[in-house]
């Protein structure tokens, strides 16, 4: 069988690293200043001064859901050029109300409005030149609209003595540093293989969850792996082991979610591929045999013919559609290799 390589709308990515879009701290200490000039967000607790928090918002795609999120990161850096402090341990929160990176001040937000229900928590370590990373999954999974509406609050876990630390902010200048990003990575369909290992992003075909690869329910969830007449109906596969049969060797398009028979390469699998199907049906290994020079499109398991099954193969997929089941985009060239 030979297709092109088909390219269709770009799809939601498989992770997201969501930079930061403002930043400042807040500073008892100097409680009616802006520090947003600033290359630096301290994180302190000072006994005469008291404390210094910091505020990031993020850039957050909108179409990313709570559901779907495997895991979340936070990325930091040592600000390089103005030294740093001890290590410390953080919380991190999200903002119950926006705020202004260019205006406001301990005074203005009365110290930070932030929802103490739900929180994530790590280290910062001491000195200036590090990086580090600190596991947010609980915060953005549990409060990811105020995450994203409003920004984060970052403190010190217990603001008593004497310690800060300063951590790179949207502002920094040296190239040691960097701004503080967030890496969400994602579990579209929720079958328990994040996107960016998933060979069927957006069909189910993991442990958590699988889909009907065969059958006369092909396209439907399912939950006991392999043969399923049950939930599949009769002579029905359940994928849910990353099952990618086709071509031989497979293309990293798993079976649940693949349309082999779709020639055109639209989103369906429809009466011109039926046709193009046609064409090339009943030519076999001594008559008219499929070659590289001269391949057939049908020929799913390249034994160099197209026969009765890869006529079963192509009517599982017949049907599917733009809206029901649409096909996803598969690299496809070559498909076999006689």
């Amino acid at each position: 069988m030979f297709l092109l390589l088909w390219v269709l709308p770009a799809a939601r990515a498989s992770a997201a690293i969501c930079p930061s879009i403002a930043d400042v701290y807040i500073d008892q200490r100097y409680p009616d200043t802006n520090m947003s000039t600033k290359t630096r967000l301290v994180i302190s607790h000072h006994p005469t001064y008291g404390a210094a928090r910091g505020l990031i918002k993020f850039d957050i795609p909108e179409d990313i859901d709570a559901a779907d999120i495997v895991a979340a990161s936070l990325y930091l850096s040592g600000s390089y050029h103005t030294g740093g402090g001890q290590e410390i341990q953080v919380n991190c929160y999200a903002l119950n109300q926006p705020f202004s990176e260019g205006s406001d001040t301990w005074n203005t937000l009365d110290g930070g409005d932030y929802d103490h229900d739900i929180s994530s928590s790590g280290t910062i370590p001491a000195g200036n030149d590090w990086e580090t990373s600190i596991d947010l999954t609980t915060l953005v999974t549990g409060n990811l609209e105020k995450l994203r509406n409003h920004g984060m609050l970052m403190r010190l876990q217990s603001e008593i003595g004497n310690s800060y630390q300063n951590i790179a902010s949207r502002e920094c200048v040296d190239p040691e540093d960097f701004a503080p990003y967030l890496d969400i990575v994602l579990d579209s369909d929720h079958d328990g293989v994040a996107d960016s290992q998933d060979n069927c992003p957006l069909k189910p075909n993991g442990p958590l969850l699988g889909s009907c690869s065969a059958g006369p329910s092909v396209g439907a969830l399912c939950t006991v792996g392999g043969a399923n007449p049950t939930e599949c109906g009769a002579g029905g596969f359940c994928s849910m082991n990353q099952e990618d049969s086709f071509p031989p060797g497979g293309n990293a398009c798993g079976d649940a979610c693949e349309c082999e028979g779709n020639f055109d390469g639209d989103l369906d699998v429809d009466g011109k591929d039926a046709g193009t199907f046609k064409k090339d049906y009943g030519r076999g290994k001594v008559q008219h045999s499929c070659t590289r020079m001269d391949p057939c499109n049908g020929d799913f398991d390249c034994d160099n013919d197209v026969d009765g099954i890869n006529a079963i193969q192509f009517k599982r997929d017949f049907g599917r559609g733009k809206i029901s089941n649409p096909c996803p985009s598969c690299p496809t060239d070559t498909w076999c290799v006689y």
